[in-house]
């Protein structure tokens, strides 16, 4: 989630965000590829209830949650529009160079972010054990991950409709 962050961050500062504050067709494509990879995201975990559950992770697998981290990350509208609308509002003008504002302001939103996802990642540790593979509860988890994906993408996609 960090290093889609900081792909956030390094894009505001090169002039992305004013890019698609301006450009709604290129906003939209953003907010359209999250929506899309919402939709994988809910029908992969869909089809994980059909293969048997695993006690030790595959090989791989790192490289595989590293890249959903990043993608998550990028596509998600809430960080698109927190990197175009929001966070440029506590830029000022008159200070120091607005580069350097936005990289300070992205650093710091980037290293929050690192924390409390970090939280999340050591409860989510701790609470596995309760949650093993194949039991009660990791069924009713991973169904309720993929119903609020799909949730997720359709609530995305009708916000786009005229």
């Amino acid at each position: 989630m960090a290093m889609g962050m900081a792909l956030w961050t390094v894009g505001s500062v090169v002039g992305l965000g004013a890019l698609l504050r301006t450009d709604p067709a290129a906003f939209d494509a953003v907010r359209l590829a999250g929506a899309v990879y919402l939709c994988g995201l809910g029908f992969t975990t869909f089809r994980s209830l059909r293969t048997a559950p695993q006690e030790s992770t595959p090989a791989g697998a790192g490289e595989r949650l590293v890249l959903r981290g990043v993608l998550s990350n990028l596509t998600n509208p809430k960080i698109l529009v927190f990197f175009v609308a929001f966070l440029p509002g506590f830029v000022s003008s008159g200070s120091s160079s607005v580069s350097a504002q936005l990289l300070t302001l992205g650093v710091i939103f980037l290293a929050v972010g690192l924390c409390v996802d970090s939280g999340v990642a050591l409860a989510a540790g701790w609470l596995r054990e309760l949650a093993r593979p194949g039991g009660r509860a990791a069924l009713t988890m991973t169904v309720a991950a993929g119903v609020t994906y799909l949730a997720l993408a359709a609530v995305i996609a009708v916000e786009m409709l005229p």
